[in-house]
């Protein structure tokens, strides 16, 4: 609480806006560095139509 001190709503606006930004980017490239992931696009390219070949192509 004594971190933010000068104008509390735009101070937590932001700090929870980057926090969120933060959280995305990470489990973004988790996902695309896990090995499920890479072999999932190997599947998707021969033709398998599931969610991952939606987003991929």
């Amino acid at each position: 609480m004594g971190l933010i001190r000068f104008d509390p709503s735009s101070d937590t606006v932001i700090f929870f806006g980057s926090m969120l930004l933060l959280l995305v980017v990470t489990i973004i490239a988790l996902e695309r560095a896990s090995p499920r992931r890479q072999k999932g696009r190997r599947h998707v390219r021969r033709g398998h139509g599931d969610q991952t070949g939606e987003l991929i192509d």
